[in-house]
């Protein structure tokens, strides 16, 4: 993945958007950036994950996000 596009999607996943949770490992969650997925996890139970090809846009990103917090 570009970092550029990784670097569009972080600031709204670094800290889990349920609980606030900044840890990653350690069984406080998980972070996984593959060549097209992004992937985070929150032992809070928030799992979200976003495939780039579908689009970066923070828009578009924030309703990914809203669509996993909605699953919880």
């Amino acid at each position: 993945m570009n970092v550029m596009i990784y670097l569009t999607i972080a600031p709204m996943i670094n800290d889990c958007p349920n609980c606030g949770n900044s840890l990653v490992g350690n069984g406080e969650g998980t972070l996984k950036i593959d060549d097209d997925i992004v992937e985070r996890t929150c032992k809070c139970g928030f799992d979200f994950t976003y495939d780039v090809t579908k689009g970066t846009s923070k828009k578009q990103i924030k309703e990914a996000i809203k669509e996993a917090l909605d699953s919880l």
